[in-house]
């Protein structure tokens, strides 16, 4: 988990042999280039949306955008949107209603990702979004 509190950047770990390993960075940017290998690029990603500042791949990079006939993602009418992320071809699939994406994938097979069960309605507690303490 990467994020900001109090101005101060973090990177959250859990690794499989328990506990929470949490460094700190002196920005953001930083901190999501740390988490980027671990999570397949999406940190880097997730981290452009959110604070613009560390880059990363965005709707509007889409070269060629082209909008398909809809398709269902998890029982969701989505718009099927495709072009090109760099040189490879990429298929977003878009909530007709929400707008939110639900599906990614790119025509070489490598990669595919998934959003089921979106609940946009759902309140998570304030801690939730607090940075995480070392654990030993």
């Amino acid at each position: 988990m990467v994020g900001r509190q109090g101005g101060q950047a973090y990177l959250a770990r859990l690794p499989h042999s328990g506990g929470t390993s949490v460094s700190h960075w002196p920005d953001i940017s930083m901190a999501i280039a740390a988490a980027t290998g671990i999570s397949g690029g999406a940190a880097h990603t997730i981290g452009g949306l959110l604070a613009p500042e560390t880059g990363g791949w965005a709707f509007s990079d889409l070269r060629r955008p082209r909008l398909r006939s809809p398709k269902l993602v998890d029982g969701v009418p989505c718009y099927r949107v495709t072009g090109l992320q760099g040189s490879v071809h990429v298929t977003v699939y878009v909530g007709i209603q929400d707008l939110l994406i639900r599906k990614f994938l790119d025509r070489k097979g490598k990669g595919e990702e998934v959003r089921l069960g979106i609940d946009i309605r759902a309140v998570h507690a304030p801690e939730l979004f607090r940075a995480p303490l070392a654990e030993a």
